[in-house]
């Protein structure tokens, strides 16, 4: 028997002792996150997108959970023969015919939109679409795989963790979920359908990462939980509030990041809440690497005290990891670990490194100085800008550049549909304030766009070139600095980048009537992967931002290989080609998490030759 469930001839026919209540809620929670990063995948996997899948606001989809309560009210998986899973597929397959169509006429009739449809292309389609034969049969197929292995395993799994720790993730994931229901409801209700619900979110893709970030280190959590409740348990077994209130601190905060980050409220109290969510996960996604690494290292230590004691059991020699209390040190020790990591983060965003390079030949110079990633108004890393204008006016700068993503919020009040906004005169009070002789040159990046129109963008900069005479915002621009070099400065990738429609370097300077200057030519461009256009018109640099070289540790190797893999560039540093000079600074301000453990926000220094 999987759980301790008895019939009754009484409503509600079924008895289920708490222990298994739990149990089964803990099971519908991890199933239903599952199932969203599942179809999310594949989704990304078939349409080369990623796009956030399921009814919901937020990352679950509750069909998977009502699958495995089913299995669960079952109370038994079984064995695995051909016949049972003949049973299984034919059940699948009936049920998932029944249930698509079921849903996608109800909610066309109750929401008066369609939530999906099948290819016309694809034979054995029913007429409404909503359901399809041989995806049926593709249902019945993975599905019973599914029910019989992959549950079985994810539910062995989960017998492991203690009822105290399912009762309380259960109880907040239950919450939330049921404020999700309310809250997407609402939503409906109030745009008039089901289709403008995520019209407010034009960040599909980083938000879906963002939701997938957060419940990736689930486990984190878990392993985490388990030590507090063994902790406080060994303390006062009445004092189970305290493991309640530690796990809805734990799990909570980062739901508060991810709200704050799509809405961009504006509101104080959520936006502290978010910088606390953000930290809380930084601080989850050290404390499981530390775990990991903690488990790797007790493995070597048992594979090398098996070699050179040549003994078939290690358990002897082993025995001070339970005598000693070894694993609770070692998750105190991880946890401390984990907090220092936090703590000298924080003081690498706000203590900025200066970089220096040098590029061009010749009697007379020129010093640039380039920050990118200021994210100005963004949640969780939320920049000062008053210390921008001290660290940028210290450096008695000739030129300074803004690489794109300078702004992160809402730049009008048509944009923000109510909510806070930038307001571009306090912007451009700080902007006057930087010194430098031939001024500020800015360009856009991708997150500039992800809360505006192009107008939008545009319209900002306008008035803040208007108040700041300083400050020069190039949009797909070239001019002339100091009779020294030619500057390009192109709008973000994010503009037909992928679809090689965004106006070419060439067009630029020719449109300017800058393609046949003898003058070095500079290139200015937020992401990194469109280097070789700057290599092929010769240009003597190109400086570019965006991948924060990863941010937080190991994102920095991710991103180093995702650039390298896709496409063939760096994410951080210099690259060299002959008289070409590429690079990619890791940013100055923060995305999210208010903090740096991949290198110290950085400030850029060119120190430019010239004849």
């Amino acid at each position: 028997m999987l759980f301790d469930i008895k019939k009754n001839k009484k409503f509600p026919f079924l008895h289920i002792s708490k222990e298994s209540l739990f149990g089964i809620l803990f099971e519908f929670i991890i199933i239903g996150i599952l199932g969203f990063i599942l179809e999310t995948v594949l989704e990304y996997i078939t349409a080369k997108s990623f796009v956030d899948r399921g009814f919901l606001c937020g990352p679950f989809i509750p069909i998977y959970g009502f699958f495995i309560v089913g299995i669960c009210l079952m109370n038994r998986f079984p064995e695995r023969n051909v016949k049972n899973y003949l049973f299984s597929f034919a059940l699948v397959f009936v049920l998932s015919y029944i249930f698509e169509e079921v849903i996608g006429t109800s909610c066309e009739a109750i929401f008066k939109t369609k939530l999906w449809q099948y290819s016309s292309f694809l034979p054995f389609n029913s007429n409404t679409r909503y359901t399809n034969l041989i995806v049926s049969i593709l249902w019945g197929i993975f599905g019973a795989l599914y029910y019989m292995y992959v549950i079985p395993f994810i539910f062995h799994l989960s017998k492991k963790i203690s009822v105290r720790i399912k009762r309380c993730i259960s109880i907040e994931f239950l919450t939330i979920f049921s404020i999700d229901i309310l809250y997407t409801l609402v939503r409906i209700r109030v745009n008039g359908g089901y289709k403008k619900i995520w019209a407010d979110y034009p960040r599909s893709t980083e938000l879906t990462l963002f939701i997938i970030g957060i419940f990736a280190y689930f486990i984190a959590v878990i392993l985490l939980m388990e030590f507090v409740s063994k902790a406080i348990y060994k303390l006062n077994k009445k004092l189970d509030w305290v493991l309640f209130l530690v796990s809805t601190f734990v799990i909570l905060f980062p739901i508060f990041s991810a709200y704050e980050y799509m809405e961009r409220s504006g509101i104080k109290i959520l936006e502290v809440f978010s910088t606390i969510g953000f930290l809380d996960a930084a601080f989850l996604i050290y404390f499981l690497l530390a775990f990991i690494g903690t488990f790797i290292l007790l493995s070597i230590y048992k594979l090398v005290i098996y070699i050179i004691e040549k003994k078939r059991t290690i358990s002897d020699k082993f025995k001070f990891y339970k005598k000693n209390k070894f694993m609770s040190y070692f998750t105190l020790g991880n946890i401390g670990l984990s907090i220092l990591i936090l703590l000298m983060g924080i003081i690498s965003l706000k203590n900025p490194v200066e970089t220096n390079i040098r590029v061009g030949s010749g009697e007379k110079h020129l010093k640039i100085v380039a920050v990118s990633d200021i994210h100005y108004g963004t949640t969780g890393g939320i920049v000062d800008l008053s210390d921008l204008v001290k660290n940028l006016n210290k450096e008695d700068a000739d030129v300074i550049f803004f690489l794109g993503d300078t702004i992160d919020k809402y730049a009008s009040k048509s944009s923000s549909k109510g909510k806070d906004y930038l307001d571009y005169t306090v912007f451009a009070s700080y902007m006057k304030e930087i010194q430098s002789t031939y001024g500020i040159y800015d360009i856009s990046g991708n997150h500039e766009f992800e809360t505006n129109s192009l107008y939008e963008v545009n319209d900002f900069f306008s008035e803040v070139e208007k108040l700041a005479p300083n400050f020069h915002y190039l949009d797909d621009e070239a001019l002339v600095i100091a009779d020294a070099f030619r500057l390009v400065g192109r709008r973000d990738y994010y503009y037909g980048g992928k679809s090689r429609t965004r106006e070419s370097i060439e067009a630029i300077l020719k449109r300017k009537n800058l393609y046949d200057s003898n003058l070095d030519l500079i290139v200015l461009d937020h992401q990194p992967q469109d280097y070789k256009d700057s290599l092929k018109e010769n240009a003597i640099l190109q400086l570019s931002g965006h991948t924060h070289d990863g941010q937080i540790f190991p994102g920095n190797i991710l991103i180093g290989l995702y650039h390298k893999m896709r496409y063939g560039c760096i994410s951080y540093g210099l690259y060299q080609e002959g008289n070409f000079n590429f690079f990619v600074t890791r940013g100055y301000g923060a995305w999210g998490f208010p903090l740096r453990t991949t290198g110290a926000s950085e400030v850029l220094v060119i120190n430019y030759n010239y004849q």
